[in-house]
């Protein structure tokens, strides 16, 4: 468990990080479901929870921590872990991040990236990366302020490998 130290704001100071379990898979895929609506990011909810419930059953593939404020769930982070040559060492893909409206603009989320950026440096992760929306300047701000930087000679491409091969013209 992550929680606020005396050199945080008040309302930073009442949040914590709570590594998710398998009981909590209502919890989460409510949570991710929110989140992917927000995103307007659209697969199966039977897709949806069976991908939650397996990083919930397997840390080796990474984590997700449910966020509190005030004993209140108002969120919640998912990290995936990689292994980069060019980093020297094991990486971690910032999956997803939510907080729900209430939640957002109190320093939350940045206490959130800042712990979790703390401890997964003390384990031994390396790097940690993420993706955003190329219209999302806010985020693109916020994760700029958290010590994130564009990549602007890369370009991230994806293959979906369970779409069956496609034309590429």
């Amino acid at each position: 468990m992550v929680e606020g130290g005396p050199d945080v704001s008040k309302e930073e100071s009442r949040v914590r990080l709570e590594r998710a379990r398998s009981e909590d898979i209502e919890d989460v895929t409510a949570l991710v479901a929110a989140y992917h609506a927000f995103e307007r990011i659209d697969i199966p909810n039977a897709q949806r929870r069976l991908a939650v419930s397996q990083l919930l059953a397997d840390q080796s593939l990474g984590d997700i921590w449910l966020i509190y404020c005030e004993d209140l769930l108002v969120g919640y982070i998912a990290i995936c872990f990689g292994y980069s040559i060019e980093f020297a060492g094991r990486d971690a893909f910032l999956d997803e991040f939510f907080l729900k409206e209430e939640a957002r603009g109190r320093g939350i989320g940045g206490h959130v990236v800042d712990s979790l950026s703390t401890q997964l440096s003390a384990t031994g992760i390396k790097a940690l990366h993420l993706e955003v929306d190329n219209d999302n300047h806010g985020a693109q701000r916020f994760y700029a302020r958290h010590r994130f930087v564009a990549r602007n000679k890369y370009h991230l491409m994806s293959i979906d490998l369970t779409e069956p091969e496609r034309d590429p013209s």
